[in-house]
């Protein structure tokens, strides 16, 4: 009676530790539940998220065997690299095209057409004048705001070309164009930090 005890404990540990390395072998999108896709529901993939790392939280594993305590430490790291990347639009998109095989090289400034770079040049000249204007808080607001709207355009523009119309080189493109609008906005939201 104890040896077969101790044979179903053993092949119960064999099994739980097959099915964490299952599980690290998976993609951000698989691990997390969530169709491949750059859309993604925010909510979903919050909850999936929490309920990953409330399984595989190292605080449960204190009393598991070495081997365990391990897989469970990665299981988690992985789980928080899967929601940092799958919850920011840009990471999203790269980590996307990676899995279809194509490189996203984010200091690459080929193929930016014309209008965006005009309207880029538009936005560092405002940016730039902003303090000789007469009122330089309501001009760096409406900044904010249109590369705020300038970003979810290319956003919504990234999910109709990678989920709908599967064009991942003009994707990859306008990634790189986020990648920019949204290194650009971080400077216009720290600017405005500092005079708040």
């Amino acid at each position: 009676m104890l040896e077969s005890l101790r044979g179903r404990s053993l092949a119960l540990r064999l099994s739980f530790e097959t099915a964490l390395m299952h599980l690290l072998r998976k993609n951000y999108f698989e691990l997390l539940g969530q169709p491949l896709a750059f859309r993604i529901d925010r909510a979903q993939l919050e909850r999936a998220f929490r309920d990953l790392q409330a399984t595989v939280h190292p605080d449960r594993f204190v009393k598991h065997p070495p081997g365990e305590r391990r897989l469970a430490m990665q299981l988690a790291t992985m789980a928080n690299e899967a929601w940092q990347c799958l919850s920011d639009p840009v990471q999203r998109a790269v980590y996307l095209l990676q899995l279809r095989g194509i490189a996203v090289d984010p200091t690459s400034r080929s193929g930016f057409e014309p209008g965006f770079l005009m309207q880029q040049m538009s936005w560092r000249e405002t940016f730039e004048s902003i303090g000789c204007l007469p009122d330089p808080r309501s001009a760096h607001e409406t900044l904010r705001q249109e590369v705020v709207a300038g970003r979810d355009r290319l956003v919504a523009e990234l999910e109709q070309l990678i989920d709908i119309d599967r064009l991942d080189d003009l994707a990859a493109s306008r990634v790189r164009q986020l990648m920019f609008v949204e290194r650009f906005l971080e400077q216009i939201e720290a600017i405005g930090d500092d005079e708040g």
